[in-house]
């Protein structure tokens, strides 16, 4: 018997479906990391790198900030964040007033810098797509579905194109179509609840100090941004 050895060929070691945060950062870790990757994302690259501050922010932790440091994405990211340098807790009620009693974390106590910083999304995404200029970003695409067999994935655009590689990463967000079509459950629950967001300047220094109020309604919560 003769041994017959099928050869397949790939346009990526990594097809990433999503280009948002999580996405691009996977992109640029195994970028780095020496594999072939590409970037499929529903949305136009222009509203992804779009200037305007678009009312989204993130609070990343230290480990978050050491991953965007190893990447090499941190130094296009210092002078948008903004340090947490204290963090209040404390409960209360409005009729009741404010508890005598709270938690207070100051990153003095803590070590190693700040306790995390907050950043503007449109930041974030602007420097990750400058780390990524070497890797294939296709946008605006839509994935209908990623078909796995014994030698990888290949992935079917809406277009008709189909993409082969060896592993298919779905980062198509919370709702993610993709892990729905694989079958991959996710438990969930409705609290019942709608949240408020909203962007405000300080009449005083915040002084990088990030405030968690919590009352029997619901938790609110300050955290600062860079501008005061």
């Amino acid at each position: 018997m003769n041994n017959m050895t099928k050869t397949v060929s790939y346009d990526a070691d990594i097809i990433v479906v999503g280009g948002g945060m999580v996405g691009l950062s996977l992109a640029c870790a195994v970028s780095q990391a020496g594999l072939t990757v590409s970037v499929l994302d529903a949305s136009t690259k222009a509203a992804s790198l779009d200037e305007a501050f678009d009312g989204r922010v993130s609070a990343l932790g230290r480990a978050s900030c050491r991953m965007l440091q190893a990447l090499g994405v941190w130094p296009d990211l210092a002078s948008h964040a903004q340090p947490i340098l204290e963090i209040l807790v404390s409960d209360g009620s409005l009729n009741g007033g404010p508890s005598p009693l709270g938690l207070h974390f100051d990153h003095r106590e803590a070590g190693e810098g700040p306790l995390g910083h907050i950043i503007e999304n449109r930041h974030i995404r602007m420097a990750l797509h400058a780390a990524l200029a070497c890797v294939e970003i296709r946008a605006p695409v839509n994935v209908i579905k990623a078909e796995p067999d014994e030698f990888g994935v290949t992935v079917r655009l809406a277009n008709g194109d189909s993409l082969r590689a060896r592993l298919c990463v779905a980062a198509d967000g919370r709702d993610s179509p993709l892990r729905q079509a694989a079958g991959i459950k996710s438990v969930q629950w409705d609290y019942g609840q709608a949240g408020i967001v909203a962007t405000v300047a300080h009449a005083r220094p915040h002084l990088g100090v990030a405030h968690e109020y919590f009352m029997p309604g619901g938790p609110f919560a300050m955290l600062p941004m860079t501008g005061n």
